[in-house]
């Protein structure tokens, strides 16, 4: 594990640098994707993503935000088990927020219905991506016990095993932003760490394993990177 970081870490500092590898990236293969992640599972969902929004009074809100820390983010996370037995999914959410729009003197309650379109069961629970593009996304963890733990804030592509843990890809192309990042998302004491391993040449737009040890990621026009078991990250220009 010491061992794939610093490699990881080293690889980062030269990709620059790195000459583009000619390689034959053919096309993703559902089943192959399958047998190499029989335990991820995709789901779109259009209908339930639109958050709904209630004025509310300020008795209202104090009894929201009694309920957490000073220096905790106000969000409220419930699983939402009719919503998920109904679309099939492993998980869904009911997200319950404050929006205090600038120059507003009104405050609202949003209520949103979230059902993750990556939804990873894993030993210790769920790993779950969200990407609902410039609007956010969230990588969440849900142990045996079916809490909810939220690792980070960040538009997630996809989520991958790994011998060494479980990478995750993300990022966001929006205006003038185009950015994307690598992940790494290992357990202890069935508690998640999340540690970030590359910065990505732009936003992922795809992603999928090659075989076992490669994963391909590809960021449109701007150019395709692939990962290797051994942390490894190298441009390719891909020929097919």
């Amino acid at each position: 594990m010491k061992y794939l970081i610093i490699l990881a870490v080293f690889s980062f500092n030269l990709i620059a640098d790195e000459p583009i590898k000619s390689f034959e990236c053919g096309k993703y293969n559902q089943n192959l994707a399958k047998q190499l992640d029989p335990e991820k599972s995709y789901f779109k969902d259009s209908e339930h993503r639109h958050a709904v929004r209630t004025e509310a009074e300020n008795s209202k809100l104090y009894e929201f935000i009694k309920n957490f820390r000073y220096d905790e983010e106000q969000l409220k996370i419930e699983i939402n088990y009719k919503l998920a037995n109904k679309i099939g999914a492993y998980v869904a959410f009911d997200f319950t927020f404050i929006d205090q729009k600038y120059g507003d003197a009104k405050s609202y309650l949003y209520e949103q219905q979230v059902v993750p379109h990556i939804q990873y069961k894993i030993p210790n629970g769920f790993l779950t991506g969200s990407n609902r593009g410039e609007f956010g996304g969230e990588l969440l963890f849900v142990n045996k016990n079916f809490k909810t733990i939220k690792i980070a804030n960040m538009n997630v592509e996809d989520i991958y095993k790994f011998d060494f843990g479980y990478i995750v890809t993300s990022g966001l192309a929006h205006m003038s932003s185009n950015f994307g990042s690598i992940y790494l998302v290992t357990f202890k004491n069935e508690a998640p760490k999340l540690t970030k391993l590359f910065a990505l040449i732009a936003a992922p737009i795809v992603s999928w394993k090659i075989n076992d040890k490669e994963l391909l990621i590809k960021s449109g026009k701007i150019g395709s990177q692939i990962l290797n078991k051994d942390g490894l990250l190298q441009r390719v220009h891909c020929t097919n």
